[in-house]
């Protein structure tokens, strides 16, 4: 996963990348708050990236989880440890229905809660 020195890390590269000289003039102040103003709004976007990829990760590990067989792409071959599609169907008819019928429960217990 990513650490916070990772984090703190490409926080300094994006503060390298976006610090410009500036002279000593009147607009330096302006110029300052500027790219400070551009450095927290690319690290604003750096942190939501981030966020993505970890939940992008977490996703990917789940649906390697609940989806134990690779799918085969091909229709003719049908290797022993790829199940075909129209098995990966079936197992996604079956966890839809299965998530379908978790949430009508919950649903009736929040409604007979609130009754």
């Amino acid at each position: 996963m990513y650490n916070d020195n990772c984090y703190y890390i490409i926080l300094l590269l994006l503060y390298l990348c976006f610090r410009k000289s500036t002279t000593q003039s009147e607009g330096a102040s302006n110029k300052l708050e500027k790219h400070l103003e551009d450095f927290y709004t690319a690290c604003d976007q750096l942190q939501l990236y981030l966020e993505i990829m970890r939940e992008t990760e977490n996703q990917t590990q789940l649906s390697m989880k609940y989806t134990p067989k690779p799918v085969s792409n091909s229709k003719t071959e049908n290797v022993t440890s790829t199940q075909t599609y129209t098995e990966y169907l079936s197992t996604v008819r079956t966890q839809i229905a299965a998530a379908k019928e978790l949430q009508d429960l919950l649903s009736d217990f929040c409604l007979a809660q609130l009754s």
